[in-house]
């Protein structure tokens, strides 16, 4: 059986995952039975990719955190302060990584 590598959204955050059967595992994360993700609800579905095995779902799983966590960094420590003559700051990851 193949397994689908997931990512949801809800409330500023990303999470990424990997299951065999997505629309179940969607509906337990906004069902609050997640602990990580119950704060977040209503989660949306934004990316599945199908893999053969759970190994490559879980590598790919790890490539996309990584991707996501990098571009992420990048896009807050060039985010312009909210004082007005301030130097930019870097501001915390919003990327939920498991």
């Amino acid at each position: 059986m193949s397994t689908c590598v997931h990512s949801i959204l809800g409330q500023d955050k990303y999470y990424i995952g990997s299951t065999q059967d997505v629309t179940e595992r969607l509906d337990r994360h906004n069902s609050g039975k997640e602990n990580y993700t119950r704060k977040y609800i209503p989660w949306n579905l934004v990316l599945k990719l199908e893999k053969e095995t759970r190994s490559e779902a879980y590598q790919l799983e790890i490539k996309i955190e990584l991707v996501l966590y990098s571009l992420n960094s990048l896009f807050f420590k060039f985010r312009p302060s909210p004082k007005a003559n301030s130097a930019p700051q870097m501001a915390a990851s919003r990327v939920a990584v498991r």
